[in-house]
């Protein structure tokens, strides 16, 4: 009963930060079990670490699709068609010196970016 709970706990974790684990195989089969239970002690942590290392996979994933995204939105915001803006709009912020440049570019990388969470 105890290791039940302890199952679900780490399941429970698993929901709260949004991971959705592989469909489980509910049919029986032979070697169902896959580990022995022999010690409740390495039961249980195994029972923890196994959700976590699925958490951890999960949210790796999750991190370099953000880092792309935001690499992506960076260099659309460089060019100068920007994903939001028409051109002349932008030719009119982006005359004059360097920094005003500098600063427009910054603008509507954050600009899209917002647009992107909101979206």
């Amino acid at each position: 009963m105890q290791e039940m709970k302890h199952k679900t706990f780490g399941n429970f974790v698993a929901i709260l930060l949004g991971y959705r684990g592989p469909k489980m195989d509910v049919t029986p089969r032979r070697g169902f079990l896959k580990r022995p239970q022999k010690h409740f002690f390495i039961s249980f942590l195994l029972d923890i670490l196994c959700p976590l290392k699925k958490i951890g996979r999960y949210l790796l994933t999750r991190i370099l699709d953000f880092r792309r995204v935001l690499i992506i939105f960076f260099l659309s915001s460089l060019k100068k068609n920007t994903l939001y803006f028409n051109n002349k709009k932008r030719q009119n912020l982006v005359k004059g010196k360097f920094y005003q440049k500098m600063y427009s570019n910054i603008f509507y990388f954050y600009y899209n970016f917002k647009h992107f969470i909101l979206s």
